[in-house]
C-alpha cells in the first residue's frame, strides 16, 4: 500500500515541481517505505530553499551564519548518497555521473546535476547521452532545466537580421557537429514556441535567451516522453521570416 501511494505521490510531485507541500507529503511517504535519506533530503532542502537559497549559491551568501544552519547544511551533504544511487539507478552504468558543483572534468556521455527540493531539478548533458536517457530521468525526477554542454547558439552572419533574431538555432540532423544544429526531437518544440523564425530555424536577440529556449525544448521533450503535461504554456507562434 505504501508503495502505491507512494508512487502516486511522486507522479504528483512530477506533474507539479513548483508544489513543495506535496513534496513534503511525498517525504512522508518515502520515509514510511524505508528511505530516510531521501526523505530528509527533501525536508532539508526545502528548508533552505525557503530561506532563500539560489540554485548552487554558496551557503555562505544566504545568511546562513548560525552553527545550527551550517549543521543542517552538513547534514544535507551526507544525504545527497540518495540522490546520486537514485541518478545511477536511472541511467544504468552507462555515463558517468555527477553533482553539477563538481569542478573536475567529467567530459562526454556524463550526466551532472542539481538538485531542489531534495529531487534532481537541473541536467546537464551532452545532446546524444540526454536524449538517451530522457525519458527514463523525467519518469524519475521533476526536472525544469536542461543544458546541453556540446550546443551554443550561432549568432546571425547577416547584415540585415533584425535585432530579435540575432542568435539562431538550426534543424539539420546532418550536421550535428556544427553546435548550433538540433535534431528534430528538439527543434520541434523550440519551434512551436519560438516567434520569429523559419522553417528550419529559431532566432532570439540574445544567446542568453536562445540556450533558455532550449532548455525548455528540452524540458517539454522529457516530459513527453514521460507522458506528463507541459510545464510550459503553448505560444501562439508567428514565425515571422525576418531577414
Amino acid at each position: 500500500m505504501v508503495a502505491t501511494d507512494t508512487a502516486g505521490l511522486l507522479r504528483g510531485v512530477l506533474e507539479n515541481p513548483a508544489d513543495l507541500g506535496l513534496r513534503l507529503v511525498y517525504a512522508d511517504a518515502v520515509q514510511e517505505g524505508g528511505d530516510e535519506e531521501l526523505a530528509e533530503l527533501i525536508r532539508l532542502e526545502i528548508d533552505l530553499d525557503r530561506r532563500g537559497r539560489k540554485n548552487r549559491q554558496p551557503m555562505k551568501d544566504v545568511g546562513l551564519t548560525r552553527k545550527a544552519d551550517w549543521d543542517r547544511h552538513w547534514q544535507l551533504k551526507q544525504h545527497e548518497w540518495a540522490v546520486y544511487s537514485r541518478v545511477r539507478a536511472a541511467v544504468g552504468h552507462g555515463p558517468k555521473i555527477a553533482d553539477l558543483e563538481y569542478d573536475g572534468w567529467v567530459g562526454a556521455d556524463s550526466i551532472r546535476y542539481a538538485t531542489r527540493g531534495g529531487l534532481v531539478a537541473e541536467v546537464d548533458a551532452d545532446t546524444d547521452t540526454f536524449l538517451a536517457h530522457a525519458a527514463t530521468l523525467f519518469n524519475v525526477f521533476p526536472i525544469t532545466a536542461v543544458h546541453l554542454a556540446d550546443r551554443e547558439p550561432m549568432e546571425s552572419v547577416f547584415e540585415n537580421q533584425p535585432a530579435s533574431c540575432k542568435w539562431i538555432w538550426v534543424w539539420n540532423e546532418r550536421a550535428l557537429d556544427d553546435p548550433s544544429s538540433l535534431p528534430g526531437a528538439l527543434f520541434r518544440p523550440l519551434w512551436v514556441a519560438s516567434q520569429r523564425g523559419g522553417p528550419d530555424w529559431a532566432g532570439y536577440p540574445t544567446a542568453a535567451e536562445a540556450k533558455l529556449a532550449l532548455s525548455c525544448a528540452c524540458v517539454t521533450h522529457g516530459r513527453s516522453l514521460a507522458g506528463l503535461s507541459p510545464l510550459f504554456p503553448p505560444e501562439t507562434p508567428t514565425h515571422e521570416q525576418d531577414g
